[in-house]
C-alpha cells in the first residue's frame, strides 16, 4: 500500500512522516540532475536516506574545501614569510 500524505509511522527508535502532498502535473519529464534521487517515474521521486550519490557530493566538496584551506595557508605562509 502506497502511504498517503499525512501518515505516520513509527516504532521504539525511529518515526516516519510522510509529508508530500499530491503531485502537481507539470507536463515535463522527472529530472535527476546529480542522480541523487533514488527511485522517480513520471510522478514519484523519492530521495532517499542511503543516497550514495549524496555521500559523495558531500565527501567531495569537504575535500575540496580542506584542499583549499591547507593551499590557503601554504600560499599566506610563504607570501609572509618572504
Amino acid at each position: 500500500m502506497t502511504p498517503q500524505a499525512g501518515e505516520v509511522k513509527s516504532g521504539l527508535l525511529w518515526k516516519q512522516e510522510h509529508l508530500s502532498p499530491l503531485p502537481i502535473p507539470t507536463g515535463q519529464p522527472a529530472a535527476d540532475v546529480l542522480g541523487m534521487i533514488w527511485r522517480k517515474n513520471d510522478i514519484y521521486l523519492d530521495i532517499g536516506s542511503l543516497s550514495l550519490s549524496g555521500g559523495w557530493v558531500t565527501l567531495y566538496s569537504m575535500s575540496l574545501i580542506f584542499a583549499g584551506g591547507i593551499l590557503l595557508a601554504l600560499f599566506q605562509g610563504i607570501f609572509l614569510a618572504a
